[in-house]
């Protein structure tokens, strides 16, 4: 066909749907070129074309209308390339999607040799579009001023120099009115005087111009900015489109991204920007104030049920119990009233009180209360925890999520560097994988083993009492275990009965009346060794050495001098002081830090969603909430209906299998990092026998289960109610323990 032919052949092709001609477009204009020199241009009523042949090894320029292209070396896609241009005069894809585009679209291609399209990735260097704004489009006119006279209800709008009643604003009151602005928006102006020739005024804001490039994705049918970073520069709009798969400019492209949205930052926090955002601003604000609203309710019910939890301590025999060697000293540091004296009870509260503490509470067990007491979005408001306070999980709880939201919208334009129709490649998903994690570790692990220190801490400081009693039983038990080994050994017998004549009370009386406490320097390492942490092997092997050297009289003196030191005198502080959310540095410094990062992740997020198109933060936030809901809906109650049937159907039924099996089915036991919401015995790895699981079990499961007026099998995870059944039956641990105490009471009545 001749050139004449190809133009009538154009001209006719623009009659029929833009969005079916476009392949034939770039096969007719691509023979139009071969037969004009390698360059060749039309213009139709329906769309502006441009076809030129481009040298592979250099960058080329081409221009159609008003909008401008800077294509980048395009060696790697091979030789014999030309570039498309097709500048539509109305929107092809207008019958596929009613979003509304602000400039004519433009369709580019890279044809091979044959004319057919090929497929552009891999570039290093994006391509780049500019063209200049339409400042005659009606947004971009100078914002409405609004003069009104409130004594006589006129409002007048401003035309240049000049007044003239407004035909468009809405009368709301007597001197009130809705006036339109720019964009469609439309304010309130009230008069707030009416008195004699009393007047209001008021500008309409300035828009907020968010230019966006979009591209036409055929594989989600739909406009899309992925891959495409953006800026307005006096009037002229510049685009730089990826759509690339390589690692270095998806990464240059999130840099890019995210430098703009901080530029915008001036804009989103100003006025105008409060009204333009006016949706995000109350999204994240909204999580910001429920933030704090939750934490002062949590503050109020911890209080409140601090109380019971302290009260049920006094009423726990096992608790009880270190009244007997220090009864002066108050269990709560906040209540002078918690002691021995202050805690005395009526009979029938002393006599339900003197039940034996393995019983279980007698509260009906429900299923609803044990998905609220182990869910871990919700129980921070219907669980008790000595340790940390409400306001801690809350915060946590929250940091954690936003700040995985805040990692998934920072990578937004690494995600989307490649085009809709090819997406990332497998090495780009193992690349984001691996960042995002590297990103999300660490401060994950942070809050989580922060969570657990400052629990002790805390507890420490509000009951340095009972923690001093669990540290003088764990420290007994060590020695006890030897003696009785030692003792079983000697009567050359497995029987594991206590024989009490073996304890000979008058030598017991003996050594503790002779200076018992005072140690040799084997004895002073081997109770450094008993007070350290957690010891790796060989540091167990070391301390197991110095226990078999010890004699039975040396490991008495031992037991002996542990109960017979005094407790360390706990300062009891005013009760105001109880209504703190914590009382450490360390755990001020954990609720400074993480309510900062929160706030930041809220910051960032907002500024995301502010300078993106209103769609990409709907789909973020849906896809979050949708997640969101699965998890405290289905995934968390099924999780923990499912973990407790299985437990109730081993304990049932599965006694026959070995002790192990069942243990490997119903318990994730967790070293190092404790998993945000575990809340059992955190001395676990001290405990050697029932006289500190039990006192244990009391402090962490019983008495709060009591305060969160919940059965104790709703309270306690799965590993606590394994663990106490273990150690259902006294272990001789805990008779060579009465036995002390009582040769200590013979003592203490002896010196009367």
């Amino acid at each position: 066909m001749s050139l004449d032919n190809l133009k009538d052949l154009l001209s006719d092709l623009s009659y029929y749907n833009p969005s079916q001609i476009q392949g034939s477009l770039n096969n007719v204009g691509f023979a139009a070129m071969q037969q004009s020199g390698g360059e060749f241009a039309a213009s139709t009523s329906a769309f502006d074309m441009k076809m030129k042949a481009i040298d592979t090894s250099a960058a080329a320029s081409m221009q159609v209308g008003s909008t401008n292209l800077s294509l980048p070396p395009l060696g790697s896609l091979g030789t014999g390339l030309a570039a498309s241009m097709i500048q539509w005069t109305s929107n092809p894809y207008s019958s596929l999607s009613s979003e509304a585009i602000d400039s004519p679209p433009l369709s580019l291609n890279i044809l091979d040799s044959t004319g057919s399209a090929i497929s552009v990735k891999n570039l290093t260097t994006p391509i780049s579009f500019n063209w200049a704004l339409n400042t005659s489009d009606p947004k971009f006119h100078t914002p409405p001023f609004y003069f009104a006279r409130c004594d006589t209800s006129q409002l007048f709008q401003k035309s240049g120099d000049t007044l003239a009643l407004s035909t468009r604003a809405v009368k709301t009151g007597t001197a009130s009115w809705l006036v339109p602005c720019l964009l469609g928006l439309w304010k309130q102006l009230n008069c707030t005087d009416t008195g004699p020739y009393s007047i209001q005024t008021y500008q309409c804001p300035t828009p907020i111009f968010r230019p966006s490039c979009l591209y036409w994705s055929t594989s989600q049918s739909k406009w899309s900015t992925d891959g495409c970073i953006t800026t307005l520069v006096n009037g002229t709009i510049s685009c730089a489109c990826t759509h690339l798969t390589d690692f270095t400019t998806r990464i240059d492209a999130m840099a890019e991204a995210n430098k703009e949205l901080f530029a915008n930052a001036a804009n989103v926090y100003s006025l105008s920007g409060l009204l333009l955002y006016a949706q995000w601003f109350g999204i994240f604000g909204g999580i910001a104030a429920l933030t704090i609203l939750l934490g002062l309710l949590s503050m109020r019910i911890d209080t409140l049920t601090t109380k019971k939890y302290v009260k049920s301590l006094c009423q726990d025999t096992t608790i009880r119990a270190v009244f007997e060697n220090a009864p002066n000293t108050a269990i709560y540091t906040f209540d002078a009233k918690s002691t021995k004296a202050g805690t005395k009870l009526e009979k029938k509260r002393v006599l339900n009180s003197s039940l034996d503490n393995s019983q279980v509470n007698t509260k009906p067990l429900s299923l609803c209360q044990r998905v609220m007491q182990q869910h871990s979005r919700v129980q921070f408001l219907f669980r008790y925890d000595p340790r940390l306070a409400r306001v801690f999980r809350l915060l946590a709880l929250f940091t954690i999520q936003y700040h995985s939201l805040f990692i998934t919208a920072l990578f937004y334009g690494f995600t989307y560097g490649a085009s809709g129709k090819e997406g990332m490649l497998w090495y780009d998903v193992l690349a984001l994988s691996i960042i995002t994690s590297l990103l999300n570790f660490p401060v994950v692990s942070i809050i989580l083993s922060s969570l657990g220190k400052i629990g002790l801490a805390e507890f420490k400081y509000k009951f340095p009492l009972l923690h001093e009693e669990y540290m003088r039983r764990s420290r007994f038990e060590k020695y006890a275990l030897k003696y009785i080994e030692n003792r079983e050994a000697s009567k050359g017998t497995d029987d594991t009965t206590v024989d009490k004549s073996t304890l000979d009370k008058a030598e017991a009386l003996a050594v503790m009346d002779s200076g018992g406490d005072e140690e040799s320097l084997l004895d002073l390492a081997l109770m450094y060794l008993c007070c350290k942490p957690p010891k790796d092997e060989d540091d167990e092997g070391s301390e197991t050495k110095l226990l078999n050297r010890m004699s039975q009289k040396e490991l008495l003196v031992k037991m002996i001098t542990i109960f017979k030191a005094k407790y360390p005198p706990c300062e009891v502080y005013d009760s105001f002081w109880s209504y703190m959310p914590c009382h450490t540095t360390e755990a001020w410094l954990f609720l400074i830090c993480s309510g900062g990062w929160l706030a930041w992740c809220l910051n960032y997020l907002l500024l995301f969603a502010a300078s993106h198109p209103t769609s990409v933060g709907q789909e973020i936030i849906i896809s979050y909430a949708t997640s969101e809901l699965t998890t405290v809906f289905i995934t968390q109650p099924l999780t923990i209906l499912v973990t407790y049937g299985i437990f109730k159907l081993t304990q049932r039924y599965g006694l026959s299998l070995p002790k192990f099996i069942q243990r490997f089915v119903i318990i994730r036991i967790k070293k190092g990092v404790p998993p945000l919401f575990h809340f059992s015995n955190p001395w676990s790895h001290l405990e050697a026998s029932s006289l500190t699981s039990r006192f244990a079990y009391s402090l962490f499961v019983k008495c709060p289960a009591a305060a969160s007026n919940t059965n104790e099998l709703a309270y306690a995870p799965t590993k606590a109610i394994v663990h106490n059944d273990d150690h259902e039956e006294v272990c001789p641990v805990e008779e060579l323990y009465k036995e002390i105490m009582g040769v200590k009471a013979d003592l203490e009545l002896r010196n009367v």
